[in-house]
């Protein structure tokens, strides 16, 4: 689940920054909410889920302001 709400996190990211879409800022908020909530995870025991978490979480720190507005360094710190 939180993989799956990493990559519609990216996906809003990329479409609100090439395209003259609204910015989905209500989405992506619960999106984030839920991505700090469900970021455990382990995939068949293997550790994929949280490289995708993680790769995500990097990649909104860097390119998307409401990210950066809401996620806590504990959250950041947990996932390392």
């Amino acid at each position: 689940m939180a993989n799956g709400t990493a990559g519609l996190l990216i996906g809003f990211n990329l479409l609100v920054k090439t395209s003259d879409y609204p910015s989905f800022s209500y989405i992506r908020k619960r999106l984030i909410h839920s991505l700090i909530k469900y970021h455990e995870t382990d995939e068949n025991g293997i550790e994929y889920g949280k490289l995708g978490i993680l790769n995500c979480v990097y990649f909104l720190n860097k390119r998307d302001n409401l990210f950066k507005k809401i996620y806590k360094q504990e959250f950041f710190d947990d996932l390392k």
